[in-house]
């Protein structure tokens, strides 16, 4: 998961960033175009996915909180981790 995140971190700079004397950030700009479309076909499935993620973390007794957004930043790996993870037994109230 934390390679995932680095290579969205790397694409983001690539993507946005311009510096002539770094050969990551010194694309053509049909380069660029091509990882701004790919951020934003993945993110838009990543959004979709988070989503759908709401009421399964809620059926399943887990913090939407962690994964809601665990969902849009890693999407599909982090969607199946979700899916596949027991349902936590809801808590006893103290009295």
């Amino acid at each position: 998961q934390s390679g995932h995140l680095i290579l969205f971190l790397i694409t983001l700079v690539a993507a946005f960033a311009q510096d002539s004397g770094n050969p990551l950030t010194n694309l053509p700009t049909e380069i660029r175009g091509a990882l701004k479309g790919g951020l934003l076909v993945t993110y838009g499935i990543n959004i979709v996915l988070t989503a759908i993620s709401i009421p399964t973390a809620l059926s399943k007794n887990l913090p939407v909180l962690f994964w809601a957004p665990k969902v849009l930043l890693l999407g599909g790996l982090a969607f199946d981790e979700l899916n596949n993870a027991p349902v936590k037994p809801k808590g006893k109230k103290k009295k």
